[in-house]
């Protein structure tokens, strides 16, 4: 599998500079500034009337919605507004007010669900387990599996600027920061364009190019190509995660069954040598060259001389425009049992106001949104992304055991389409 497209090609009929609202840079003469919908106390009760009102009801998760998480016009509105803000403005919002601390991990994921429905009124499934929610964080047990059998989000490491491949919007909770760091940083994708075209053609071509391999399972063909930015319906659109591009080898002490404690060490479990023949498809994918490497670390930079730090709160929803804004995040170190990083993540999509995904980019959206856009589905050829049969789940709070994936490739929780044989339930 190859791409055909000649480089040169790639940026035919591309504006050589964006404008816009969702052109700014968190640096300069005139730094934009983070956007924050402050609410007040009469908005604090209405959400927690709004809750009482929804539990009565004995509804699962999944039933939260805007007409069962009835909200007064005024704040409605506001909320609408900002979900505007989110797709057509700046890119992101801040919503500040709520203190996690006074509610139960119960009430907290049914407040965020219920806020965040009038951002995006779909929300996306994020790995083959079902998971609706995923918890950013280290539970104190996890230490004592290394960090390389973790996922990104599951360590306490820096990340670099990517965004969720598959999901329109993303949508963080705040549940507590850390004691020291953990900065999420955001950069507009539409301003880095701006300065590759004029420093970095070179680069940009390398971006647009569709021979980027992403991996995939359950098919054939054990990845796709793509670029990794298109001019789409008259908008900039990326999708980027360093982690996920290329090839991808599965960790050999994985089972489907393997959690920690305790380690298991050197690999040399027999479940794990079988497990380990059935993937050595992953050989077929091809690694990255030293052009698309470079051109990586290249984006890295422009991105984060333009960064826009996010003063973050316990409490605060961020929701992020996750097609034309990467984001990032500084390394950090955690206090007492009572004082760490915990947050909490959904993905949204808005049906009347977010951005149709191109179709080189709609296999990892497929598999998070097929559930309720099968026609997506099929566009992409089903196979692993067929999530629509699914039992969806809103764990509330991380597992305490960690089971060892198959893959820690990507920023992301989910990464690469699950095999079979895979048990996601430590994603939740």
């Amino acid at each position: 599998m190859k791409s055909n497209q000649n480089p040169a090609d790639s940026l035919s009929g591309w504006p050589k500079s964006l404008e816009g609202d969702l052109v700014w840079s968190g640096t300069g003469s005139s730094p934009a500034e983070p956007h924050i919908l402050q609410l007040q106390p009469v908005d604090i009760a209405e959400i927690e009337a709004a809750l009482k009102a929804f539990k009565e009801l004995g509804f699962h998760g999944d039933r939260v919605s805007c007409d069962t998480f009835r909200l007064s016009d005024d704040l409605r509105s506001r909320l609408r507004e900002a979900s505007r803000d989110v797709h057509n403005k700046q890119g992101h919002c801040i919503l500040r007010g709520l203190e996690p601390n006074k509610y139960s991990a119960e009430d907290n994921a049914m407040i965020f669900l219920g806020i965040a429905s009038y951002i995006g009124d779909v929300r996306g499934v994020q790995d083959s387990n079902g998971s609706m929610l995923s918890h950013i964080t280290v539970v104190r047990q996890w230490k004592a599996v290394p960090d390389r059998l973790r996922h990104g989000v599951h360590t306490e490491q820096g990340m670099p600027f990517h965004n969720d491949m598959g999901t329109s919007v993303l949508a963080l909770h705040y549940r507590q920061c850390a004691t020291e760091g953990g900065f999420t940083h955001l950069s507009s994708a539409w301003t880095v364009y701006n300065e590759l075209s004029v420093k970095y053609p070179d680069v940009l071509e390398t971006l647009a190019t569709p021979d980027w391999p992403i991996q995939i399972t359950k098919t054939k063909s054990r990845y796709y190509l793509a670029p990794l930015i298109e001019y789409h319906n008259g908008k900039l659109v990326i999708s980027l995660d360093p982690g996920r591009l290329g090839r991808q080898t599965p960790n050999k002490e994985y089972t489907a069954t393997t959690k920690y404690p305790p380690f298991l060490g050197n690999g040399n479990n027999n479940d794990n040598n079988q497990n380990k023949d059935k993937c050595d498809g992953a050989s077929e994918v091809p690694i990255l060259t030293d052009k698309q490497n470079a051109a990586l670390d290249t984006l890295n930079k422009v991105a984060n001389q333009h960064r826009l730090s996010v003063p973050a709160r316990p409490g605060d929803m961020l929701f992020v425009n996750n097609w034309a804004l990467l984001h990032a995040r500084d390394p950090y170190m955690d206090g007492g049992a009572n004082d760490r990083r915990h947050l909490v993540r959904v993905w949204l999509h808005d049906q009347e106001l977010s951005w149709d995904p191109p179709d080189s980019m709609k296999t990892p959206w497929a598999a998070a949104f097929g559930h309720r856009f099968p026609e997506a589905v099929e566009q992409v050829g089903g196979g692993p992304h067929r999530r629509n049969k699914v039992n969806h789940k809103y764990p509330i709070m991380p597992a305490v055991d960690y089971h060892v994936p198959k893959y820690t490739a990507g920023s992301a929780a989910f990464t690469i389409d699950s095999s079979d044989d895979e048990d996601d339930s430590h994603l939740q």
